[in-house]
This record gives structure tokens, sequence and C-alpha cells, in this order.
């Protein structure tokens, strides 16, 4: 997978060198590490149970190595690191039966498929937690000595040399990756890429079309001299490893802004302000995003300190009593309840005063 990074965006190419994705450094990295895994370990579980059998007495269901086939499939679409996602060995079903036709063998093979899935999806999965405490560890401020003397560099300085043995020495869990250390050398005067080649090249910022066939040589200068180029670097990444460490560094040379969700505690590139508070990600259990929560909150908050809500609850409470003696409706009640809060609302934003809001509350029609 090659990728580009030009003015704190990333940009991914495929196999054309046409651009598949694009978006500021370190998102698709974020969102990489915060991906729910939740669905696909289910279906996991179910591959197992159902491949978990005895071989000497049963079959195994040749229909799991369609599911595997499709999970795949849908796995890649989940992800831009995914896009290039496959099992080891695995060539789609059609050769897979064609290369196994023994009954006993093709049972020993699909449970060996299930098996290598498994260890795959867990090994992204580790993958994730590693990187989320490596970017938590960096980038995220707090009030412990290290976030408030040492920057982003020198915080990975330390993690690297001094945390991660910490870590390693409690079997917190074992991060496992030596090779994601910076390794400098003096006499080269560079810094090498676990697995990640680096090239440059001259590469249009803009929307080019071009077809050199078609074009005269005026022309195709024409266009070239309307266009906007830049020298990039260009990094062709072989695994997922080497793209999360080819990720982690673009964000500590662009000094990237990560911030946790106060709503899902998720991590999130702030777009706009660095202290948003609340990412934009749909929130748990609902059709609203979690800054729209947020903005909620903020606004419940102010608004309790204010006199016109106040008076706003003490006319809905007497209202409300109106109804529990029948004096009115359920439904003139709604009615009223639904001009009164945006009554209420706009009092608020436009700082009403609170005699001027009075008078306009007891004048709302039941």
């Amino acid at each position: 997978m090659n990728i580009i990074f030009s003015n704190k965006t990333e940009y991914f190419r495929d196999e054309e060198n046409n651009i598949i994705y694009s978006n500021s450094i370190g998102t698709s990295m974020i969102d990489f590490i915060e991906l729910d895994f939740s669905q696909v370990n289910e279906i996991l579980d179910k591959l197992y149970n159902k491949a978990n059998i005895d071989i000497d007495k049963e079959e195994i269901p040749h229909v799991i190595v369609y599911e595997v086939e499709h999970l795949i499939s849908e796995f890649k679409k989940k992800h831009i690191y995914f896009r290039d996602y496959r099992i080891h060995s695995f060539y789609g079903s059609e050769y897979f039966f064609s290369t196994h036709s023994e009954s006993k063998r093709i049972n020993i093979e699909i449970r060996s498929l299930v098996s290598n899935l498994s260890h795959s999806i867990s090994g992204i999965q580790k993958l994730q937690a590693e990187f989320k405490t490596i970017i938590e560890f960096c980038f995220l401020n707090t009030t412990s000595e290290i976030h408030q003397k040492l920057n982003p560099y020198q915080r990975y300085y330390y993690f690297v040399n001094y945390e991660e043995k910490r870590v390693k020495k409690k079997k917190e869990f074992d991060m496992g990756y030596p090779d994601h250390r910076i390794k400098y050398s003096k006499e080269r005067e560079s810094v090498s890429r676990y697995r990640a080649n680096k090239k440059y090249e001259i590469f249009p910022m803009d929307e080019f079309n071009i077809n050199e066939n078609k074009m005269s040589k005026e022309d195709l200068i024409e266009a070239i001299s309307n266009t906007h180029f830049e020298l990039n670097e260009i990094i062709t990444c072989d695994t997922l490893d080497s793209i999360c460490i080819t990720q982690l560094m673009e964000m500590l040379k662009n000094n990237i802004v990560v911030n946790s969700c106060k709503n899902c505690g998720k991590l999130f590139i702030p777009e706009g302000r660095i202290d948003t508070e609340y990412c934009n990600r749909l929130a748990p259990g609902s059709s609203k995003t979690c800054r729209e929560i947020g903005a909620t909150k903020k606004y419940l908050e102010k608004s309790k300190s204010n006199p016109i809500t106040r008076e706003f609850q003490r006319e809905y409470k007497k209202m409300n009593s109106r109804v529990r003696i029948k004096k009115i409706t359920q439904n003139e009640f709604y009615k009223w309840s639904e001009k009164a809060r945006e009554l209420r609302d706009r009092a608020i934003i436009e700082n009403m005063k609170l005699e001027v809001f009075l008078e306009k509350l007891k004048k709302l029609e039941v």
C-alpha cells in the first residue's frame, strides 16, 4: 500500500496510482485503533463452533468456507488499512475446493482456515491495543508529570526506552514491538521504518486530468502550468505493522493533536479548535453524534442557573397539574409545552429580559 503525506494530509494510492482515500494525518490511525470488532468476533465464535466437531464422526459443513470468504470480503471494506487483507494460503472458495477434494482432508483444511482467520483477527486487535497505548501516552494531555514536562517526541522516547520495559515487567501485556522504535544511524543520518520503503515523487496536488495521446504538446504544457505540484515522500507499507508505525511517526512529526471524547471516551483528532471536547462519531445507542449530545449537555448546564429556565419549570409544573385535575387535556398541554420550550430556548439565546419572557409565556395559548 502506498501512502503520501503532504501538508498534514495523508493520501492512500492503489496499484494504478489513483487516490482512494485522503484525510488529515493520523485520522485513519485513530479510526483504526477505535474500530469495534464485536460483530466480527461474534461471527468468528459461530464459525469456530461449527468447525469444532469430531471430524472422525461427522463432516464439517462446507458452507463455512463461503462464510469465511464473505467475512474477509466485508472485512476489507471496514477500513482502508484492510483493503489488501488476506489469510495465509487462502485464495478463495473455488481454489480451495479445487485443491482439496478428499473428505477428511477438507475437514482438516476448513478447521485450519477458521483457526488462521481467528488468529489473524486476534493479532489485529492486539495491534490496536498496543498502538492505542502508545498514542494515549504520547499525545493526550493529562496532569501527570510526564505529560506536563515532555512534548510528544520526548514522551515517545521515554515510552520505548523506559515505560515499555516497566509494562513488560509488570506483565500487563506484551507490547512486543522492538522494531517499532525509532532507529537512528549517525553514519546515514536516517530513521528506518519497519518493513516500509520510502521514495520521492513530484506529485500534482490539484485535479489533474490529461491524456497525452490526445493532447498536443502545447495543451499538455498548458495543463501542467496551471497545476500545483509538490515533492512528496511516498511510503510503501507491506504489513499492517508498518502502516501503523509509519502513521505514528508522521503524527509525531506533524505534532498532531489528539483528544479523548468526553461522551464516548474514544480518541479523535479535533477539527478546528484544538480544545474540542466531543468527537463527531455517532454516540453509542443514539442517532445523534457525540458533538450534538455535548452541545445539548453544555446548553442544559448553562441554562440550569438561568432565571428564565427556573420560571419555565415553575409554569410547566402549574400546567401539568391542570392536566391532573382535568382543567386541560393532555393534548392541549403537549401543544402548550412545545410552544413554551421554543420560547424558553429563544429567550436564552437572545438574552431576553425576564419580565418580557414571563409576559410572553403567560400569553401562550393553550
